[in-house]
């Protein structure tokens, strides 16, 4: 989960980093670092920035000169009203909900270059601030530096500082080589600061005075500790009012107490006694003899606090090496009395092992390092170690770190209380110095841990589950410091949670970390992912704010939590910057700078993440996303820049600005309406606010600006027109460009739009189309007034306005952007899942694409000036437009057709076809013979394509053609003519080996068939009719010789077959299915040798515009009128002998069309159709779409028909036609078995006399 945030989540309570809370003419982002100690030192100097600063305080500088004084020249005093230090936002390197770190100054100069030129394997360098004697340290083998620090001060420039020699080390081993002294500041009863100073071997100097130490360096006292062989000091404690503890490697503590005798001081050193007895200890001590300890075990830390509830103010002393922890008790007055010797490394692994489940190889458990002991409120301990979670190491096993809070009850031994697993740990740095430090101001709950090269910073409370890791990047921790709790009440409630580092590179840097007040019984349990999110987000955050910030040392590594959800944590600091909630964004500034800042910042989203190599963790859409509100950004940059400079020209006047003001206001209201009455700048709040809907507020600006426009005069009317054009155009040109210069950093480069753009807005690209219309109108109207044509360029330049010439500039910009918004959708839609629904999307969007670059880039033909429109049309690829832009140029349309090939080639043939100019078209296709045919391939212009196909000798194409053409043809002859060459093509192909060209041209055969029978009935009608004048009186004779005996029954159909016929009659292509009535009705059994019921029934089966549903019904008609031929129908069979029988039932028609069907052998038989299937059961609404002309309508049609049911059931009732039907099949096959016999006797015959022949 996202922790929640508030624009001033560190707010202070107390002391303290805070963010300021500035009055609202003066709203400045700074942060405040709060003083509430308990005393500050009077004689301490006090840092102060150079006079370039403006955001300093500083406490005033005491009378007397100090090392303060020296600094004069760059502090800068300002009177102090309260005891927080501002913060500038130039110096804030880190701010989270939680955490803040502040540069608070750089190094001396001094300083800076002996760290530049150090080695930290063989010269190590380190540093304390002791804040409350208000100084800093930086000790090296052989000086300390020593400047002034003061908590709640800053400074810029590099401050003076003392130089200090200190004392020789005179050990030559190679591990105390590199031991640095230990050092300390010390208080004296007159409130000076002295420095104490121990070299390993054991050599001490004591300045009793560090401010009057720079006039001599060498007034210092001396002492030396007695060392063991082979030992030497590593480590100091400063126990308060009981003195300074020296520890040595082989965990020997010397006490070193400064004294005075008659003003003088001087140093006494002590022995802590390793056991029960410590004036043993002193004894050894005093003739020079150390105590022996075990040497296997090496110290690791000191700490010190005073003795919890202890009536007689004494402190306790520890000691830890690497498995145990020592404990001596401090009086007042007396010696160390040791206490404890507790195997502590045993204890806690034995508690890891409990606490994790881990197995122990071999019995041994985990391999416990004690790191670091710190003393913390209550009397507790706060120990560091670390362990490997296996007895046994590879490279591959975790090291995890881990808190442990030791407790006494009233006794010398103490229990581990608690443990603190930390999540995350970086690897120990092996150089000198370099060993992981505990620092816990004010005893906790809020505990530092220091590395060289991170901060990490956790919780000691129970349940509390607050970690944080700061990293740092090209730079080293050498130092740290705060201010010293233990010798106050800790009954009082602490709430400092700050300390100061001392870096290499960056200087003094100031942590505060904000304790949540939420008791944590309250706190909603996170997952794992939840929790790593969250703090990505925390971190991503930073990386967007400070990341860019120049000499920021923090290292912002979302790696670190690379478990956690990149896409919410990225998209939740893209909100916040968007609605402009984020704790970080100034406040001061004007919009301008404040718009300025979220678009760097949103950007900074995906700098920082690609600065990690994390993009590949991005989805798609999210990717989209962050691209999408950083488009916006930089559009509502544009958006309010171009309204500023609007109201501020000196060339508008007041009326144009109020009117621009007004549209804003009203395209505000219309997007939001919660902002429709506010008294502040409404497109500043809406900018601040609700940028997310930029593209519809973009698209109300149409909308305002009309109805002001109803009410206004045509010259401001077009000023506003041009101004509301400026803000569309420059608004959505700036989001594009901003799009196409970071594809590759968003990584969409070959990606499709996964989710709608915000420039792909229907409505968007609606009001663009529509402004684009009203901007026309605009420049037509203009150059009509000045008593031009369209083309604007033709005016003289004094006849027409800026304006005009604006306008007609911006229309080819609003076409442009029109016209990408339109291509956007068109790419957004073209990428979704295949469904119906986005199907239909698709097709309409490809439609209104391509009708939008004919409305938008069609009118700017007629303008002089080809060049934009031109450019656009190429842009867009709207070759039409382009083809059309030539104007007829030959030579430009060359240059085209070598640019773009085929796709120029299309539209310029096509635009020679729809303006018919055919003989340019086939002198152009000519020369570009490919180009040519691979248009007319894929197009429907079979009529030029067949011509251009025999032309390159390819027939069969040809041929495949011309049968198009031939079947949309409506001249009979024509059509014959069409089917003819058709076949003779196909046959010119010569291809004997292609089955598809053999079905082809069985099928050209039946087509040309069709076509013929059509010639051949309206030429034998011609020769009858040759007498007569008008159509409808050849019709009428015709359909009079109609032998059908039922046809003066039908006054329906024969009105049907009058209109049949006279479409014949005019040479033109009858129906297959008004064909088939004619030849049935009209009763002739041969049509110029072609029998007519053959083609009647190919027809029935291969004709294509017959309708498949009527097919079956189309076959029924023309048996149902074979049975119906003969009007002596109603004779018997019974009545007759057989052969009157077989001569009358074979001169009938259904005996030929059953002799045509027998006579295939089989191939026909689905042709033919018995009698009680053949009544017309054609359902109503196949009737009505049949026979929607003609008088009586559909419904008198059915009742014609139905009269031919009814003879038809007559004749099967009494005419027996069934059992005739019967007898025609018998007596076919009959006589088609007598003609085999003949026919088989007649060859035999033939044999016979061939071999008499032989004989003769």
């Amino acid at each position: 989960m996202f922790a929640a945030r508030a624009p001033k989540a560190l707010a202070a309570k107390g002391t303290g980093f805070k963010q300021s809370e500035p009055r609202p003419e003066q709203r400045q982002n700074h942060h405040h670092y709060n003083n509430n100690s308990p005393k500050a030192p009077s004689k301490s100097a006090h840092m102060a920035p150079s006079s370039t600063s403006s955001s300093t305080i500083i406490n005033n500088a005491p009378a007397w000169r100090t090392l303060q004084e020296d600094q004069d020249d760059t502090m800068h005093s300002v009177e102090k009203t309260s005891s927080s230090l501002t913060v500038g936002d130039d110096s804030l390197y880190y701010n989270t909900r939680n955490t803040m770190v502040a540069l608070f100054g750089p190094l001396p100069r001094e300083v800076e270059e002996a760290l530049a030129k150090t080695d930290f394997y063989s010269e190590p360098m380190t540093a304390k601030v002791d804040v409350d004697a208000g100084y800093g340290v930086v000790v090296s083998k052989s000086k300390c530096y020593i400047w002034a620090v003061q908590k709640n001060a800053t400074y810029r420039a590099p401050p003076p500082c003392y130089t200090l020699p200190m004392p020789p080390n005179s050990l030559q081993s190679i591990e105390a080589s590199v031991v640095l002294p230990s050092v300390t500041i010390t208080n004296s009863d007159d409130h000076y600061s002295g420095l104490l100073a121990c070299s390993p071997d054991g050599t001490c100097w004591y300045w009793d005075n560090i401010e009057l130490s720079v006039s001599n360096s060498d007034t210092h006292v001396d002492a030396k500790i007695n060392l063991m062989q082979d030992d030497h000091i590593s480590h100091l404690e400063s126990a308060g009012p009981m003195g300074y503890y020296f520890g040595t490697k082989q965990a020997q503590v010397h006490q070193i107490t400064v004294k005075k005798q008659y003003g003088a001081a001087y140093l006494v050193t002590k022995q802590l006694s390793a056991q029960a007895g410590g004036k043993i200890a002193t004894i050894f001590n005093m003739i020079g003899m150390g105590q022996a300890q075990d040497t296997t075990q090496k110290m690791v830390s000191l700490t010190s606090g005073p003795k919890l509830h202890d009536p007689h103010g004494r402190w306790e002393l520890f000691a830890m090496t690497r498995k145990t922890l020592i404990k001596w008790q401090l009086p007042r007055s007396g010696d160390p009395v040791f206490e404890a010797d507790i195997p502590l490394a045993e204890q806690i692994a034995e508690k890891v092992i409990m606490e994790l489940s881990l197995p122990s190889a071999f019995g041994m458990g985990p391999n416990v390092r004690l790191l670091d002991v710190k003393y913390i409120r209550n009397g507790k301990l706060l120990v560091l170690a670390s362990f490997f979670e296996s007895s046994i190491r590879d490279d591959k096993t975790p090291l995890t770190y881990a808190l442990i809070t030791l407790s006494s009850q009233y006794g010398k031994e103490y229990d581990i209380e608690s443990i603190k697993y930390i999540r995350r740990a970086t690897e120990e740095d092996p150089r000198p110095e370099a060993a992981p430090k505990l620092v816990v101001p004010h005893g906790g709950p809020r505990v530092f841990i220091i590395t060289p090269v991170s901060i990490m910073i956790k919780s000691t409370e129970s349940g509390g589950d607050f970690e944080e890791i700061i990293p740092l990047s090209n730079d080293r921790i050498i130092g740290y410091g705060c201010e010293d709790w233990r010798q106050r009440n800790q009954s009082i409630n602490e709430v400092d949670r700050e300390i100061s580092l001392v870096c290499r590179r960056s200087g003094l840097l100031g942590i505060h970390v904000e304790m949540d007040n939420t008791p944590s019984t309250t706190i909603v349990p996170e997952t794992d992912e939840e929790h790593a999110t969250s703090q990505l987000f925390a971190k991503l955050e930073q990386a967007v704010y400070y990341g860019n910030k120049q000499y920021n040392p923090i290292s912002f590594d979302l790696t670190i939590y690379r478990e956690g959800d990149l896409n919410k944590a990225s998209l939740k600091v893209n909100e916040e910057i968007l609605n402009s909630h984020s704790g970080h964004l100034s406040l001061s500034g004007d919009p301008t700078s404040r718009l300025r800042e979220r678009f760097l910042k949103a950007q900074g989203i995906i700098e920082s993440i690609n600065q990690y190599k994390m993009l590949g963790l991005l989805r798609l859409d999210t990717r989209f996303k962050l691209c999408s509100s950083a488009e916006k950004l930089a559009a509502g940059n544009v958006l309010w820049r171009q309204y500023q400079l609007g109201l501020a020209s000196k060339e508008k006047s007041k009326e144009s600005k109020a009117l621009l003001k007004q549209v804003l206001r009203d395209s505000v209201a219309l997007t939001d309406h919660k902002l429709a009455e506010t008294k502040d700048d409404p497109v500043a709040l809406f900018l601040k606010y609700d940028v997310e809907k930029l593209g519809i507020l973009l698209s109300n600006l149409h909308l305002a600006a009309g109805k002001q426009l109803k009410n206004v005069s045509d010259n401001l009317g077009e000023e506003l027109t041009r101004d509301i054009n400026s803000l569309i155009i420059l608004s959505l040109q700036s989001a594009w460009n901003y799009r196409v210069k970071n594809t590759n950093k968003y990584l969409l480069k070959d990606e499709g739009y996964s989710v709608e753009p915000w420039t792909a807005n229907v409505h968007l690209i609606n009001a663009l189309t529509a402004q684009y219309g009203r901007t026309l109108t605009a420049c037509k109207a203009s150059q009509a007034s000045n008593g031009s044509s369209m083309d604007i360029d033709g005016v003289e330049a004094a006849e027409f306005t800026y304006v005009d010439a604006e306008l007609k500039d911006q229309l080819y910009n609003l076409a442009d952007v029109a016209l990408q918004a339109s291509s956007d959708r068109l790419e957004y839609l073209d990428n979704l899942p295949l469904s119906e629904d986005n199907e239909v999307l698709k097709s309409q969007a490809h439609d209104d694409y391509t009708n939008a670059k004919s409305t938008l880039l069609g009118p700017l033909v007629g303008f002089k000036d080809t060049q934009p429109a031109k450019k656009l049309a190429e842009k867009f690829a709207d070759f039409p437009t382009l083809v059309r832009l030539c104007k007829g140029d030959r030579t430009v349309s060359e240059e085209y057709i070598r640019k773009y090939d085929q796709l120029f080639f299309d539209a310029l043939f096509q635009y020679y076809i729809d303006q018919n100019q055919l003989s340019t078209l086939m002198e152009h296709g000519e020369q570009h013979s490919d180009l040519f045919t691979a248009f007319l391939d894929k197009t429907d212009h079979d009529d030029l394509a067949w011509l251009h196909d025999i032309k390159i000798k390819r027939y069969a194409e040809a041929s495949l053609k011309l049968g198009r053409v031939a079947r949309a043809e409506k001249n009979m002859d024509h059509r014959q003519t069409a089917f003819s060459l058709s076949k003779l093509l196909l046959l010119a192909q010569n291809d004997n080996n292609n089955d598809d060209e053999e079905v082809f041209l069985g099928t050209l055969d039946q087509e040309l068939e069709f076509a013929t029978i059509q010639t051949l009935v309206t030429d034998e009608w011609g020769n009858m009719v040759i007498a007569l004048e008008t159509v409808d009186d050849k019709a009428e004779m015709v359909v009079d010789d109609f032998g059908s005996f039922l046809l003066a029954e039908q006054p329906n159909l024969r009105e049907a077959l009058m209109r049949s016929t006279r479409t014949l009659l005019n040479r033109d292509v009858l129906g297959s299915e008004d064909l088939l009535d004619i030849l049935m009705v009209q009763q002739k059994r041969e049509i110029e040798n072609m029998d007519v019921v053959d083609v009647a029934l190919g027809i029935c089966v291969h004709a294509e515009d017959i309708p498949d549903n009527r097919r079956d019904q189309a076959l029924a008609d023309v048996w149902r009128r074979i049975y119906l031929t003969d009007e002596d129908a109603y004779w018997k069979l019974h009545e007759t002998n057989d052969i009157e029988a077989r001569e009358k039932l074979m001169h009938t028609w259904m005996a030929r069309a059953y002799s045509l069907v027998y006579a295939a052998g089989g191939a026909k038989d689905d042709w033919m159709l018995e009698p009680e299937l053949v009544k017309c059961s054609l359902k109503e609404d196949l009737f009505r779409e049949r026979f929607q002309e003609g008088p009586g309508g559909y419904r008198m049609m059915m009742q014609d028909y139905q009269k031919e049911n009814e003879e038809l059931e007559k004749r099967i009732r009494q005419g027996d036609l069934v059992k005739k039907w019967r007898r025609v099949k018998e007596i076919v096959a009959e006589n088609a078995r007598e003609a085999e016999r003949d026919m088989a006797a007649s060859l035999q015959g033939g044999d016979v006399e061939m071999e008499e022949d032989e004989d003769l």
